[in-house]
């Protein structure tokens, strides 16, 4: 058929996903799956749902809530919905599934403005994107929009003609034997059929002049309408079925019990999903499936050479036909939930590249259908479609002053980063790849030319541009960088400058002054004369008399702790990176040191690395500095051997090194670049800046609404056959959600701006107040009760009251005392002694224990202290006089005999 799926995405406003989250999470799936029924049996009403429509539907949560759009220049919210897919397909007699809404919108509307009243959501379920045909800046096309505009809140007939005589538009209604709509004429010189997308609502008003629209209808109102529709489908439906398709649902009904009999599935299909309950589509027509052996399954095709064989902790083969033997094996690996990327693979080198080739290939398939999760672009299924696809994936690659340029990332990223990334995720085989000279990677199995980073994850592993290009950023940022030489400038031919002070002060605070040096000889004799600095100071030193910074890179290499470097390790390192450089040992070289305990820290290496730049490095603020100075010593591979604190001081410097220190000079003409790293500290650092803009604004919108957070009072209702029940109030509003956070994720608090922090190894979270907190990497705010829910992954209170007791050494569970009286109650009603009253309340709560006392009940492993512990008593007492007298007067009642 041409369309063989019909596509249903529903999606919610941010209003109604917020009052979904009020619901439990057993109520919201239950409402989500309710209303994605509604939709399947509404699009397949007339028939029966169990046997003649196959679907499927699938929710999407947006990793990402926001996202900057750089065409609009606008943060777009991107918000969860829906997928249901409905297969235009009737498996009980093979034909075309007719689903409703061929030729009218009207049902559908009808449908839309009941789910909403019914559920009470303020906006469209389904919402239909604007697409543009691909003459979309036509003459035509710009009037069209302009109409729509104008005539978009027309709700009559006589309101849509009244419209046209105010505003002197002439129009012409035209009806024909297939047509029904208004005209207008010579608009911009063109006249300007008031149907299709756009007009839905006008040509309606015009084909029924008295038609009322469905948002104007009640609830009860619009379910009429519906039911008779759903009536009328299924006359017209069943008097298009055979005869024998009648039968066919007779029989089905009559054996309901079985479900093989829902399905038109093969036999071999049958005894595979009564062993996998999953169908194949392979229909399995020529083998023998073997089920006699226990704990193992046979799959013969003797005319295909072909056993496969399941034994439960393994799948094992035998034959020649490699490839079809493979995708048996595979099915019957998915079937099994096994997960294809960590499958063990034994066998000849021909089997085991064979199934490689076949899990990237279904790995790869289920990327690109899970692609569909893109709710800004349209997959395209019309030419115009199409072109207006292509340019929106063309826009991705468009560089932005604020991030990487594309060009640069093709360049940079080693393209063994992304082949490794391939293979990991992919199960590529490597044997098929080579790297060439250019950073492009080879696919030696076809006559393509080599692809750059982004073209091989788009045309080898069918990425979209959008997603190629996040892949390579998140890479780019995680591998190593590399040290840039500027070709262009020799030590000798440039002038390196170093600040010293004059200063006697042993802190070096005053009498600055910026220096120039053109040799390592001049340099090391200044450094073995004066303190000396890479920052330039107006005045005083200090951070906030830091002016500008030289061109060069001073650390510092004390080897106290591990790891350590010795200076022959660090000349060998930096030879390596083939730039101009000078260590020069310090004071302490040599030397033992000891701490303030009188510790000793040994005899180690102490020097200073010294390495001249390009230019000068230029910042705007103390954390892009600290950004510029960690990828530096990162780049250097010195920063495990650096201590972070100097690298954070912009106001650092270094005390002079002894006269008698020898220079070692790394000997290369060209120096450092500095320009790549200064720029991608700049962008961190906006990038940080950004986050924490809108997190701030996250947080603020949170406090605006902390009631939506507290205690549900419907949580806290328990049932009257409940001995205890879990103090809902008391978890929310009594523990401290830091405590837990600690508990669960070791996690450590620091202050951002106005804001209390913490960050753990997978999660950052601002602590609200002491009862709430948000986690900005999931976008979920927790109370301490939901916080646990999904630490513990439960929902049950008693358990969660139980566990948050561990952690906070205070008690959550409280004794139902009205069950208890109840059960006291109805227990007096017969108990005659402690031992029937205990009885009585054992079965009231369905406990093996009870024991009462006068001042107290022990009930299960709760002692519950009652003041009526003599009235009790008195109570017992009394029924057991009554039923003595009752006991007494049935034993007269059996003698026989007269009386007066």
């Amino acid at each position: 058929y041409k369309d063989n799926y019909l596509h249903i995405t529903l999606s919610f406003s941010k209003d109604d996903i917020k009052r979904l989250n009020e619901l439990n999470e057993d109520d919201k799936q239950e409402l989500k799956e309710e209303l994605v029924k509604e939709y399947i049996r509404h699009h397949t009403s007339g028939y029966d749902i169990d046997t003649e429509v196959i679907a499927y539907a699938e929710e999407h949560q947006a990793k990402i809530k926001q996202e900057y759009s750089y065409k609009d220049d606008v943060l777009k919210e991107r918000l969860d919905h829906i997928h249901i897919v409905i297969m235009m397909y009737n498996p009980l007699n093979d034909t075309k599934l007719r689903t409703t809404f061929a030729k009218t919108t009207y049902i559908d509307d009808v449908l839309q403005n009941y789910i909403n009243k019914k559920y009470n959501f303020d906006t469209p379920l389904q919402n239909k994107r604007e697409r543009k045909g691909i003459n979309a800046n036509s003459k035509t096309a710009r009037t069209r929009k302009e109409l729509m505009q104008e005539l978009k809140e027309i709700k009559s007939h006589s309101e849509l003609i009244a419209y046209f005589e105010a505003n002197n538009i002439p129009y012409r209604e035209v009806k024909t034997k297939n047509n029904h709509y208004y005209k207008v004429l010579n608009r911009n010189g063109k006249d300007i059929n008031l149907r299709g997308r756009g007009f839905e609502h006008l040509q309606r008003l015009t084909i029924d002049k008295s038609f009322k629209f469905s948002e104007n209808k009640t609830q009860d109102e619009l379910k009429e309408i519906l039911e008779n529709y759903y009536q009328k489908r299924f006359s017209e439906i069943d008097a298009r079925r055979s005869e024998q398709t009648k039968q066919d649902l007779k029989y089905i009904y009559n054996n309901s019990n079985s479900k093989d009999n829902k399905i038109e599935a093969s036999y071999q299909q049958k005894i595979f999903y009564k062993y996998y309950k999953e169908y194949l589509k392979d229909d399995l027509q020529g083998y023998y499936i073997d089920t006699k052996k226990q704990n193992e399954v046979t799959f013969i095709n003797k005319v295909k050479d072909i056993e496969v064989i399941d034994r439960g902790d393994k799948v094992i083969a035998k034959g020649n036909n490699t490839a079809e033997q493979v995708k048996l094996m595979l099915d019957i690996a998915e079937a099994k939930k096994w997960k294809l990327e960590r499958l063990n693979i034994t066998g000849n080198e021909i089997f085991q590249k064979e199934v490689r080739k076949q899990i990237a290939e279904r790995l790869q398939l289920r990327q690109v259908l899970q692609q569909e999760d893109d709710i800004n672009i349209e997959r395209p299924t019309t030419s115009a479609e199409q072109e207006q696809y292509n340019e929106q994936e063309q826009e991705q690659q468009q560089k932005s002053e604020k991030d990487i340029s594309i060009k640069e990332l093709k360049k940079s990223l080693k393209a063994s980063e992304i082949l490794q990334y391939a293979i990991n995720k992919y199960n590529l085989n490597l044997d098929d790849y080579e790297l060439t000279e250019d950073n492009k990677i080879n696919n030696k199995t076809n006559r393509q030319k080599p692809k750059n980073v982004i073209d091989f994850l788009q045309k080898e592993l069918h990425i979209t541009t959008r997603e190629s290009i996040e892949i390579c950023k998140s890479l780019y940022d995680k591998q190593p960088l590399d040290i840039k030489t500027d070709n262009n400038k020799e030590l000798e031919q440039m002038g390196l400058k170093i600040s010293i002070c004059k200063d006697n002060n042993i802190n070096a605070l005053n009498k600055w002054e910026q220096v120039e040096v053109n040799s390592y000889s001049e340099l090391s004799a200044l450094m073995k004369q004066y303190p000396y600095s890479m920052a330039e100071f107006d005045g005083a030193r200090s951070g906030d008399n830091v002016k500008g910074y030289n061109n060069v890179l001073i650390y510092d290499i004390d080897n106290d702790k591990a790891p350590k470097m010795n200076l022959n390790e660090a000349k060998e390192l930096l030879k390596s990176h083939g730039i101009s450089a000078m260590i020069l040992p310090s004071k302490s070289h040599g030397v033992e040191k000891f701490t303030k305990s009188g510790k000793s820290k040994g005899i180690e290496d102490r020097y200073r690395i010294v390495i001249p730049t390009n230019r000068e490095a230029q910042f705007t603020s103390l954390e892009e500095y600290r950004e510029f100075q960690q990828l530096t010593a990162k780049a250097l591979k010195l920063d495990s051997y650096l201590d972070n604190q100097a690298l954070n001081d912009k106001a650092r410097f270094y005390y002079k090194s002894p006269v008698t220190a020898e220079p070692h000079i790394i000997e290369a003409k060209r120096v450092m670049n500095i320009d790549n790293l200064e720029r991608i500290a700049v962008l961190k650092v906006e990038k940080k800046r950004e986050e924490a803009r809108e997190e701030a604004k996250r947080i603020e919108e949170i406090k605006a609404n902390l009631n939506q957070y507290r205690a549900n009072p419907k949580s806290t209702q328990t049932s009257l056959n409940n001995l205890t029940f879990a103090n809902v109030e008391k978890i929310i509003n009594d523990i401290d959600i830091k405590q837990l956070i600690k508990h669960y994720e070791s996690g450590k608090e620091y202050k951002e701006g106005n804001y209390t922090m913490m960050k753990s190894d997978t999660a950052k979270y601002s602590l609200i107040n002491s009862n709430i907190a948000h986690n900005f990497k999931s976008d979920t705010t927790y109370n301490p009760l939901t916080y646990l829910q999904q630490k513990l992954n439960t929902t049950n209170l008693n358990i969660i009251a139980r566990e948050a007791q561990k952690v906070t050494n205070d008690n959550y569970i409280e004794v139902n005392h009205e069950a208890v009286n109840i059960a006291v109650s109805k227990s007096l009603l017969t108990a005659t002694n402690d031992k029937t009253f205990e009885s009585g309340i054992k079965e009231y709560f369905g406990v093996d224990y009870c024991r009462f006392n006068r001042g107290n009940i022990v009930i299960a492993d709760q002692r519950i202290e009652i003041e009526n512990g003599k009235e009790i008593i008195e109570k017992l007492q009394e029924n057991r006089e009554k039923k003595q007298k009752q006991q007494a007067y049935e034993k007269e009642s059996d003698y026989e005999g007269m009386s007066m």
